[in-house]
Protein backbone atom coordinates (compact mmCIF):
# COMPACT_ATOMS: atom_id res chain seq x y z
CA UNK A 1 0.00 0.00 0.00
CA UNK A 2 1.44 3.62 -0.59
CA UNK A 3 2.42 5.44 2.16
CA UNK A 4 1.12 8.48 0.69
CA UNK A 5 -2.71 6.85 0.66
CA UNK A 6 -2.25 6.03 4.55
CA UNK A 7 -0.62 9.19 5.99
CA UNK A 8 -3.66 11.21 3.81
CA UNK A 9 -6.32 8.89 5.27
CA UNK A 10 -4.86 8.83 8.55
CA UNK A 11 -4.70 12.84 8.53
CA UNK A 12 -8.27 13.33 7.13
CA UNK A 13 -9.57 11.04 9.76
CA UNK A 14 -7.84 12.85 12.45
CA UNK A 15 -9.21 16.21 11.07
CA UNK A 16 -12.86 15.07 10.19
CA UNK A 17 -12.83 13.89 13.66
CA UNK A 18 -11.66 17.10 15.49
CA UNK A 19 -14.34 19.34 13.59
CA UNK A 20 -17.04 16.97 14.18
CA UNK A 21 -16.38 17.66 17.64
CA UNK A 22 -15.92 21.03 17.64
CA UNK A 23 -19.28 21.15 15.61
CA UNK A 24 -20.81 18.99 18.29
CA UNK A 25 -20.92 16.17 15.56
CA UNK A 26 -20.34 12.22 15.96
CA UNK A 27 -17.14 11.66 16.08
CA UNK A 28 -17.24 7.72 15.08
CA UNK A 29 -19.13 8.37 12.19
CA UNK A 30 -17.47 11.08 10.88
CA UNK A 31 -13.83 9.45 11.35
CA UNK A 32 -15.37 6.45 9.68
CA UNK A 33 -17.05 8.15 7.28
CA UNK A 34 -13.22 9.69 6.52
CA UNK A 35 -11.97 6.14 6.47
CA UNK A 36 -14.48 5.39 3.90
CA UNK A 37 -14.11 8.50 1.39
CA UNK A 38 -10.96 9.98 2.88
CA UNK A 39 -10.23 13.34 2.51
CA UNK A 40 -13.52 14.18 0.99
CA UNK A 41 -15.32 13.63 4.32
CA UNK A 42 -13.87 17.63 5.51
CA UNK A 43 -15.81 19.11 2.57
CA UNK A 44 -19.19 16.63 3.20
CA UNK A 45 -18.97 17.94 7.19
CA UNK A 46 -19.30 21.40 5.93
CA UNK A 47 -21.85 20.63 3.56
CA UNK A 48 -23.89 18.57 6.30
CA UNK A 49 -23.75 22.00 8.40
CA UNK A 50 -24.91 24.25 5.91
CA UNK A 51 -27.63 21.80 5.16
CA UNK A 52 -28.61 21.59 8.40
CA UNK A 53 -28.58 25.57 9.09
CA UNK A 54 -30.58 25.83 6.12
CA UNK A 55 -33.09 23.34 7.31
CA UNK A 56 -33.05 24.98 10.52
CA UNK A 57 -33.76 28.49 8.57
CA UNK A 58 -36.90 27.21 6.71
CA UNK A 59 -38.63 25.58 9.72
CA UNK A 60 -38.73 29.04 11.27
CA UNK A 61 -39.79 30.78 8.24
CA UNK A 62 -42.84 28.03 7.83
CA UNK A 63 -44.06 28.60 11.46
CA UNK A 64 -43.97 31.73 11.23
Amino acid sequence: MDPILVVTALGSMLVVGYLAHERGRSQTRWVWTAALIGPLAIPLLYLADAAAAARKALGAVNAN
